[in-house]
């Protein structure tokens, strides 16, 4: 009975083995995986991410599994909460606790809106009755591409999620000489009754993105993946 036991056991952690976990929200990371993967045969490849509203070392990460594969960068999360336990689980990130902002705001500070420590959907925008607000340090991606550029990295992979100014964010990276080949952005379509991913092609910051040579290669949900065309490389290859 017990040889019995221990084979059902065994079997149950090799099948654990073969288990893929998922650490993204709506499957990003596979794709952004995938990409990497084929593009990596072609081009030499720096490790190196920036991530705008982390939110989580791990949940609804698009990065942690880069991270496990040797990949680090510099990540920006408003929520000095949510950062805590940050330098423990991924401590060659560089963290900044602080809230991206268009170029053109003008204030210091900026108040941010939140239902609670589990919920990702913190905001500028998003008020209810439930919601808890606390102020935050600003910063911009203009000061960004000045801390990586100390640094003496290029960054590949640029993944954006703060919860409403993220078109913006998008049109400011006119102003950024650095090219990030790999681009993940949350938006949010914002038709009412009409939610087809179509819509995005109307988008400005979609067009910008276009006109800048890139490629909109994957939707998965809210999010948008781009892929700049120098470094694309078609699924059928």
């Amino acid at each position: 009975m017990k040889d019995i036991i221990f084979s059902k056991v065994l079997k149950i952690i090799k099948s654990w083995k073969k288990t893929y976990f998922d650490f993204s929200q709506l499957g990003e990371e596979k794709v952004i995986d995938n990409l990497i993967e084929r593009i990596s045969h072609k081009y030499n490849i720096e490790k190196f991410y920036i991530d705008i509203g982390g939110f989580s070392p791990i949940k609804f990460s698009n990065t942690y599994k880069l991270y496990q594969k040797g990949w680090s960068g510099i990540v920006v999360e408003p929520n000095p909460v949510k950062t805590k336990n940050w330098k423990i689980i991924r401590p060659k990130d560089f963290v900044i606790n602080a809230a991206l902002v268009p170029e053109n705001y003008s204030k210091e500070k900026i108040e941010l809106f939140k239902n609670d420590e589990n919920d990702p959907t913190e905001s500028t925008i998003r008020k209810d009755s439930s919601s808890k607000s606390y102020i935050s340090k600003i910063i911009k991606i203009s000061d960004i591409e000045l801390v990586y550029q100390k640094k003496r990295f290029r960054p590949f992979f640029l993944n954006i999620d703060i919860e409403g100014f993220e078109d913006k964010i998008i049109l400011d990276l006119k102003n950024i000489k650095h090219i990030f080949p790999l681009i993940c952005v949350e938006i949010l379509i914002n038709k009412k009754n009409d939610y087809s991913i179509f819509n995005y092609k109307n988008y400005e910051c979609v067009k910008f993105l276009e006109n800048k040579g890139y490629y909109l290669v994957s939707v998965c949900g809210v999010s948008l993946i781009f892929c700049h065309k120098t470094f694309w490389v078609p699924y059928y290859r």
